[in-house]
């Protein structure tokens, strides 16, 4: 008989042994009706035995099942049927979805192909239900109640993790777009930035105090052409196919899309605001080779002080939509600034943090497209008004199996088309004197200098 650990049943299991034994002992004597006797209640004790452990087993099983105890020990033979029902499940619902399961491996062999037929919904499921049934094996130690090795199902996250690429802000989604066809585009606009003109900033007629009848001045309008060239943003990337049908998930292209695309974006927008040269393309509103760039040096190295963004103040055009543009590593000194010894300038509740913040009546924007800390346009004060942006087409993703068939890769192209241009060609100045001088520059592109002397 099995091992029965219950008091009760071992009482009774002892009972019918001694009289087992009893009847086995040559020395003593019994008549017939006493053997029949102590035989039938030696069966009857056995089996009060056999009903007093079913009912231990079964309470046990009650308790475990309401979730009151635990039952340590290897695998059952319950929870290898319950696999075994699990796999069972998974392969009808494969044979339902596709017809069969050969016609499953024949939709397998025929996903990449281009008569490939689209999956249902059903079919989808199924096959990510299969998916997720690998296993994995798990190994007990010595101490160990498992005992040894088992098997447990492979869970996989319904998602996949990634960084995201931010695309990080400028001057790319603040400036006027023009639509683009072709090539480029030609913008026409009134000059009023020339040296020549006694006032450069509206010097666009003869303005000026004259006599009755007498004969007026006469000053033609100076009309030029910016011509903004839309260049060519492209990235290539490449998958396996055994690694997008294995994506259960469903996220991985769209994922591609997302953080290759916002690379793209971020390309463009860092050529416009900052880094561009105007050779082979954009010309940056920050670089160097802007001719309407101001620069305001800073009073002290790797600093940024009140005076110096008052300094820079100065210089703007100041536009309803102008806007400063920090990179992040100057948050201390911004945020920490003093207008005397000992007082912050961030008691003032428009620069209380980020993003939402204001500094002298203008937001405040943190961006990685600038300079860091102590480079010459890690502050910026710019109005987007004076800027060109031509956009011939947004970001754009295509796929093909063709390229590397032989591989079993399919491959992803990404690119756009953009440009962008400072619209004067020389900072303003609102009065002069006619010989070639301004008295007081100022400019819709502002940028910190690196150093007291640069």
């Amino acid at each position: 008989m099995a091992d029965i650990k219950n008091a009760q049943a071992n009482e009774f299991l002892g009972r019918a042994a001694a009289l087992e034994a009893e009847l086995a002992d040559t020395t003593k004597t019994f008549t017939l009706d006493e053997v029949k006797a102590r035989v039938a209640e030696t069966q009857a004790l056995k089996e009060r035995a056999l009903i007093a452990s079913q009912a231990k087993e079964q309470a046990v099983q009650q308790r475990a099942e309401q979730g009151h105890l635990s039952i340590p020990g290897p695998e059952t033979d319950a929870v290898v049927q319950s696999d075994q029902a699990e796999f069972k499940a998974v392969g009808e619902r494969v044979a339902r979805a596709f017809g069969s399961a050969g016609r499953y491996v024949l939709a397998m062999a025929r996903r990449s192909t281009p008569e490939a037929a689209p999956w249902t919904e059903a079919q989808k499921a199924a096959h990510a239900a299969l998916r997720s049934y690998q296993q994995r094996t798990m190994v007990g130690t010595a101490n160990d109640a498992s005992g040894g090795e088992f098997l447990l199902p492979l869970t996989q996250a319904p998602d996949i993790f990634v960084g995201a690429n931010i695309v990080q802000p400028g001057l790319f989604e603040r400036a006027p777009r023009y639509p683009c066809p072709g090539r480029s585009v030609r913008i026409p606009y009134l000059i009023q930035d020339a040296v020549t003109d006694t006032r450069p900033l509206s010097g666009i007629a003869a303005t000026a105090i004259e006599a009755e009848a007498g004969e007026k001045d006469v000053r033609e309008p100076s009309i030029g052409q910016r011509t903004v060239t839309a260049y060519k943003w492209a990235a290539y990337t490449e998958a396996g196919d055994e690694l997008l049908e294995d994506d259960y998930t469903g996220q991985l292209t769209s994922i591609l899309q997302r953080a290759v695309g916002g690379d793209i974006a971020n390309s463009i927008n860092l050529s416009i605001t900052s880094g561009g040269s105007g050779s082979s393309q954009p010309l940056g509103a920050l670089h160097t080779n802007n001719g309407a760039l101001i620069t305001v040096n800073r009073a002290t190295s790797m600093t940024i002080a009140a005076g110096d963004v008052l300094n820079m103040l100065a210089k703007s055009t100041m536009g309803p939509n102008t806007f400063w543009l920090a990179h992040p590593s100057t948050i201390p000194q911004i945020l920490g600034m003093q207008l005397t010894s000992g007082s912050q300038v961030t008691y003032l509740q428009n620069l209380a943090g980020a993003p939402g913040a204001m500094l002298l009546g203008f937001p405040l924007i943190w961006s990685h497209l600038g300079s860091v800390l102590g480079v010459a346009g890690d502050l910026a004060l710019i109005d987007p008004a004076h800027y060109a942006v031509v956009m011939r087409r947004e970001v754009t993703m295509q796929s093909s199996i063709h390229y590397k068939f032989q591989n079993d890769v399919t491959a992803y192209r990404f690119f756009a088309r953009a440009g962008g241009l400072p619209i004067p060609t020389s900072e303003y100045s609102f009065a002069g004197n006619g010989t070639n001088a301004k008295t007081y520059e100022f400019s819709p592109f502002v940028r910190l200098g690196d150093d007291a002397t640069s």
